[in-house]
Parts: structure tokens; sequence; C-alpha cells
């Protein structure tokens, strides 16, 4: 809109008559220049000036927000000059990019592009230029809206700690992974972080543990910053001394173990200047499982005990507090269980080459997850490798591992100098200890490996084509087609085996989207009001702790739709099927993976795929198009339902079921 009050406000008025006034002002200088001595003017109709304007001087750091650049090209005497090819550039930053571009000016002068963010949503200035020949303009676009959250227990005893959980999140509150961040203490007080780097994980998040040694004058603050963003937290630090004595750690753990479904003591010892602070209430709260008998009186050595359970195993912060939060401290535990059910081994590469000369480089990690009778992640696992079958002469790098904290351990494969054949390689894993403890029955799992000396490539493709009603109606179908061929290009045998995988896309992109449908007069036209990233965060289809980032029950967009696991080539072509619900089409984006059967192609090959819709469905006023409304929500500018007419709350970010 205001670019369109600016181009009828160059049509009014000459832009001529402004450098004239321009040029009048320059004239009053004192300093005179012969007329004898001039410089010969740029001749009529050649590019001298470049005015670049922005439609805003700021944009939201979202992957949806963009900018309107216009470049306006004139002469010396400040007339439009057309068919001047004009250049857009956007300096040092990394991941800006343009689009719409049109590079040549029109009868007014006029070239224009449309910024884009990229996938950097660090709050920043992005310096913008167009050239036209020796003509040249800048401008600069702030981008902001990136913001750091800190949470948790703000109040501590001397000497006692504190988890803190720090979260950065875009424009429109999506997580933003891969910030590294800076945080310190004004007191100098110790702070462990978990990733120990300092970078955002999956979810956006880092914690930092504070540990109170120095109380100041009774406050500390912690700052953060990262990503062109600063955020600071004041804590409040107690002379007393307020710290848990149970559970305490017993080695080789560095953190304190309770046994799931096992009511476990948890106790605080309340001191101040050495004396016991007696008949004092300390509530006690944890993120996982329960707390009995709370809050708790202290005693007369300043202890207060109440007793903590859960029926999950997983890492969990446990808080202590006096009346009104103050003072306060939080131990972190580790609920573990005693048991082995199942284990699930896998070997990534699923293929390897053989090892010439003696080499080792081809290696396959053969991983094991283990779950007891629950579901639970078991920790300290004692797992045994064992080479049922192995005709490659490959080896082992150890023969037994033990579990962490997400039930899994691993250990590495090294092919041999020969061929094994498809799946000649057997690796069995068992599970026979649990804790240091023999289990009743051992768990095994068996996986296959393959080891080859051909190296294949695939490549994936697809046309412009959604095949509606295929599967079945409702649905729609699209193909990819996966080209396998070896290093010199000629097509893999045929019924050589490609494996396909369809999963939610990276978290570093935009995995489904909340909006709507209208009627433009045309055709519906899609609105996305919100754009949000994968919520399986570690990709194995469970819902885990932190992981419903929206709240309503279960991993968007997992299960949005279907892939072909597996076909063979013909010609060297394989053809996997993508089957979706059409209320899906253009509100989920997944990757597609693909990987021969041969070695070679790990990691595999993938693509992004947008699920498409058919043109049919959107070209008619009167038939509502499936997904009118995007079955991930409808998002902050809809407040009437287009389909019932009922009132709608507006909702925004991605944390919102709605």
């Amino acid at each position: 809109m205001q670019f369109d009050f600016f181009k009828k406000t160059l049509a009014r008025f000459s832009v001529a008559s402004l450098l004239v006034a321009i040029a009048t002002l320059q004239g009053c200088s004192d300093n005179t220049a012969s007329l004898n001595n001039a410089a010969t003017p740029p001749p009529p109709g050649m590019a001298t000036v470049l005015q670049l304007l922005v439609s805003s001087q700021q944009m939201l750091s979202s992957s949806i927000a963009t900018t309107e650049l216009t470049a306006v090209v004139l002469d010396a005497n400040g007339q439009a000059v057309a068919g001047e090819a004009v250049t857009f550039a956007k300096g040092a930053d990394s991941t800006a990019f343009f689009t719409n571009i049109v590079g040549v000016s029109d009868a007014n002068g006029i070239a224009s592009a449309t910024l884009n963010i990229g996938g950097d949503m660090t709050n920043r200035v992005i310096t913008v230029t167009a050239t036209a020949g020796t003509a040249a303009g800048s401008n600069t676009v702030t981008v902001a809206g990136t913001k750091i959250a800190i949470s948790g227990n703000t109040s501590l005893a001397l000497n006692a700690s504190s988890t803190l959980t720090i979260i950065v999140k875009d424009s429109l509150g999506v997580a933003v992974p891969g910030v590294s961040l800076s945080i310190a203490s004004q007191n100098g007080n110790p702070i462990v972080l978990s990733p120990a780097t300092g970078v955002t994980d999956a979810t956006g998040q880092v914690t930092a543990t504070l540990t109170a040694t120095n109380a100041g004058t009774g406050t500390d603050v912690l700052t953060v910053t990262g990503a062109g963003a600063t955020q600071t937290q004041t804590i409040t630090i107690n002379s007393a001394s307020f710290k848990f004595t149970a559970p305490a750690v017993v080695a080789p753990a560095t953190t304190p173990e309770i046994v799931v479904n096992a009511p476990t003591p948890v106790s605080i010892l309340w001191t101040n200047g050495g004396a016991p602070v007696v008949g004092s209430a300390v509530d006690f709260t944890t993120s996982r499982g329960t707390i009995a008998a709370t809050p708790v009186v202290t005693d007369a050595t300043g202890a207060a005990t109440a007793s903590v359970t859960a029926n999950s195993t997983g890492a969990t912060i446990i808080t202590a507090a006096g009346p009104g939060g103050t003072p306060a401290a939080t131990l972190n535990v580790v609920f573990i269980t005693t048991s082995a059910n199942s284990a699930t081994a896998q070997a990534y590469p699923g293929t390897v080459a053989v090892n010439t000369g003696g080499g080792t480089t081809n290696q396959s990690v053969i991983s094991v997850v283990v779950r007891d009778v629950n579901n639970n992640l078991v920790k300290n696992a004692h797992i045994n490798f064992t080479q049922v079958a192995d005709v490659s002469g490959g080896s082992l790098a150890a023969s037994a591992a033990t579990t962490d904290i997400t039930g899994s351990a691993s250990v590495n494969y090294i092919a041999g100098s020969t061929t094994s054949g498809q799946n000649g390689v057997q690796i069995d894993a068992t599970v026979d200890m649990v804790n240091g403890v023999p289990i009743n029955t051992p768990v095994t799992s068996t996986v296959y490996l393959t080891v080859a000396s051909q190296a294949l490539f695939v490549r994936l493709g697809t046309d412009n084509k959604v095949y509606p009603n295929t599967p079945v109606p409702g649905t729609h179908t699209k193909q990819y087609t996966a080209l396998v061929t070896d290093s010199a290009g000629n097509p893999a045998p045929d019924g050589t085996e490609v494996r396909f995988v369809l999963r939610p896309a990276m978290m570093t992109l935009p995995s489904f989207f909340k909006g709507h449908y209208f009627w433009n007069g045309i055709k519906w036209k899609q609105t996305i009001t919100t754009s949000c990233v994968n919520e399986d965060a570690d990709y194995d289809g469970l819902l885990g702790a932190g992981e419903d980032i929206n709240g309503n029950g279960r991993l968007d967009p997992s299960g949005s739709a279907t892939v072909t696991a597996t076909a063979t080539t013909v010609s060297g072509f394989a053809i996997a099927q993508i089957s979706y619900a059409k209320e899906f089409s253009f509100w989920a984006q997944m990757d597609l993976e693909a990987r021969a059967g041969t070695v070679g192609n790990d990691p595999p090959t993938v693509v992004t795929v947008l699920l498409e819709g058919a043109t049919d469905d959107y070209g008619s006023e009167t038939v509502v198009p499936p997904g009118v409304v995007s079955p991930f929500g409808y998002g902050n500018d809809l407040t009437v339902d287009p389909q019932t007419g009922a009132p709608l709350t507006l909702h925004n970010f991605c944390t919102d079921p709605y």
C-alpha cells in the first residue's frame, strides 16, 4: 500500500523539479566553478541516479516475513530510464535472498524484488543495494522480533543450585534451534550448561544450572545474549544454607538415580548462621512423578523429608522452597528402571563398502535402544554384541556397551576386505544386565548388514502431477522417481532395492502451517498465518517430554502422509508413492529419504516435499476446498469459521493447539 502511494506521488510531482531544487541549493555555495571548467553532464537517458526504497524498514523474524524493494532509475535530468538492467544485492548476510525479481526498469524507471530473511532468525540489520550501470543506491532493513525467555526458580539459598530453562523464539513464537548463547552471572557464580556448547537444541532450548556460591548483595543477575537479543534475570540469594542431602549420588553415576515406582526419600537441610531453622514449612515439587507429604515442617535439626515417586524414566528436576518461595534449591535426578523387556538394534548405514589394504575407514554404527515392559528407556543396560555370521572378515570395535539416559548404546562394525552378499553380516545384541544386576531373561535383537564392493548413487525427482482420489477417495498421491546409478553413470541392475522413508521436514525448515483459504474472486487463495517446526525432535515416533509443543496431545505433523517402504529398479528407476488425505494439501512439508540397497548413498538422498493439492479443488467459489482451514489450526487472523460461521478466538504461536 505504501508503495502504491509513492508511485502516485511520483507521477504528480516531477523528479526533475526536485533535482533542480537541489541544484539551486547547491549553487548557493561561495565556491563557484567557472563555466569553462564545468564537467560535461551525462547525456539524457543514461542512468546516473538510483533510489532504492523499501516497503518497510523492519521485518519480523519469521520464515514468512518479506519486504518489497523498489529501485527507481533516473538520468541526470531526473527523468525515468527504461530498459536498464538492475542488480539487487544483500551484502554479507548469509541467508537472506531475493524472489519475484523484476531486473529491468520499466517505463517509470522502476525495478523491484522481494527480500526474504531466509533461515537465520537473528535480530540484525541487512544492507540491501541495487545497481544499474554506474548508478547505485542502498538501504537498510532491520530484522527484529526474536526474543530470549528465561524460566525457573529464581530464589536460592547460599550454595544451592537452580536449573533455569532458556528458550529462543522468533517473532511468531517458533523455537529457534542452533543459536549460540552467551550466559553470564554478575556475581561470577558458576553455571553449567546443557548442551555444554550453549547452542539451542531442536526445541530452541538450553538449560543453565546456577550454583549460588557468591551471594553478593543478596541478588545476582543472569545475562543471556544470542541471536541479536539480550535477556536478564534477577536471582535472589538468601544467606541461609538450604541444600539437598538426599538422594545422594552413587558412583559411577554423576547424578542421583531413583528407581521408578519406588517411593524414595528426598531431604533438605535448612540452617542459618550454622543454627538449624526449626518449624518452617518446606514445599517440594518435581518435574516428573509425584511428591508425597508436602509441605514438610523442618525438625529440630533443620531437616525436612518428603517422598518422590515416578512411573517413567528420564531426567527430572526436584525443587524445594521455603515460605513464599524463599529460600529455594533444585536437584537434578534421573529416574531409572531395573528391568529390560525389549531391544531394538539398527545398523547405520545398513550397507558398507569393503576395506582394502588393511584400512578401517568403512564402518557402520550398530546402535541399540532398550526399553522395559512399560516402554520406558532403560539406563545402565549392559549389552553384549556378537558377530553371528560374517564372511567378509569384518570386526567389531567393542564387544559390549552400556546404555545412557536415552536408553541407547552403540558400537562400530568395521567392514572386512571381501563382500558378504545381501544381508550377509548378522550381529546379535543381547541385554544381560541392568544396573549391574543380571536380568532373569536376556533380551536379544538382531541386525543384518551388507558389505559390498560397488558404490551406487540415488537421485530423486518428480513431475508437476498429483493423482487425486488415489489410492482411495478423499486422498492424493504424489510420485517421486529414484534414479540409481553407479559411479560411471550406468543404471543399477534391475531388481536393486531402494528404501524410502518419509519424515517431517528437518528442524531448520517449517514442517507444518496454520491458516486458511479465502475466495479472491478467481480462486481459493491460501493464507499462512503461522509456520511451525516438526514436534518429533528425535524422530522416534514417540511422544516424549517437551515434544508436544502445541499441547494437542500428538506429534505434528507426523502421520500426515505415507510412502512406499521399498521399490525395485527397472532400468535404474524405482518409484515412490506418497499418499495423504486431501485436507493436508499445502499444509504439511515432509522430507523424503531414499537409499539404495547396496553400498553408498549414506547419509541418504533427501528432498523436501510439500504435500501438493489438485488445481481443480480450488477453482469453484461454491465448492469449499479440502483443508479450507489448516488441520493444524487457523492461526491468528480468522475470526469466523469459514464453514460454520461460528466465531473463533484469535490464536497465534505454534505453542497454541488452534
